[in-house]
């Protein structure tokens, strides 16, 4: 029941579509440089770029929480990133918990 049967229910609606949100948060990372249409794909225009090499770019956003996290699981180690610490953080145990689980299937 989305509660558009007798015309769109805005307040319902909205707490559909907010159900697997997160707050959205101030990000830098750094990506590879043959990622920034990747990352225009998915965070938009509102992006800036900065610490150009001819390998790698750095990020500045404001983006959704959850989204960031995936992106950077998704594509690590691609996506490195650098702030907020916590955000940090979890990619990195994340990753570590991923390598113990290959381990211990003997791969």
């Amino acid at each position: 029941h989305l509660g558009c049967q007798d015309g769109l229910d805005r307040p319902s609606l909205s707490r559909l579509l907010d159900m697997y949100s997160s707050p959205n948060v101030h990000c830098r990372f750094r990506i590879r440089r043959e990622m920034i249409s990747d990352v225009i794909d998915l965070f938009g225009l509102d992006v800036e770029f900065s610490d150009e090499t001819d390998e790698a770019v750095t990020v500045s956003a404001y983006v959704n929480e959850r989204a960031m996290w995936q992106f950077a699981k998704n594509f690590a180690p691609d996506v490195l990133v650098l702030e907020p610490k916590e955000m940090a953080q979890k990619v990195k145990d994340e990753a570590e918990r991923t390598v113990a689980a290959y381990g211990t299937q003997g791969v």
